[in-house]
C-alpha cells in the first residue's frame, strides 16, 4: 500500500504536457496514447488503494482517494 500511495503522489500532471514536436505526428500520437496509458494506471492504483483502505476500515482516506 505504501508503494501505491507514493506512486499516486508522484503523478502531478499529464505526461510531457506542453511539449510537442510540431513536425512529427508520430510523436504526438505516441504521447497521446502513453498519456492515456499512464492515466489508466493511475486510475487502477486509486482503485486498489480505495479497496485496501476500505478493508482496513480507513474510510476517510478511502473517500479522499476515490475523490481524487
Amino acid at each position: 500500500m505504501d508503494r501505491l500511495q507514493k506512486a499516486v503522489q508522484l503523478y502531478r500532471v499529464d505526461f510531457m504536457i506542453g511539449f510537442s514536436l510540431a513536425e512529427c505526428a508520430e510523436f504526438s500520437d505516441w504521447q497521446f496514447f502513453y498519456t492515456e496509458y499512464l492515466q489508466k494506471e493511475l486510475e487502477y492504483a486509486f482503485e486498489e488503494l480505495v479497496a485496501m483502505l476500505t478493508g482496513l476500515e480507513k474510510y476517510y482516506q478511502a473517500i479522499e482517494c476515490a475523490r481524487r
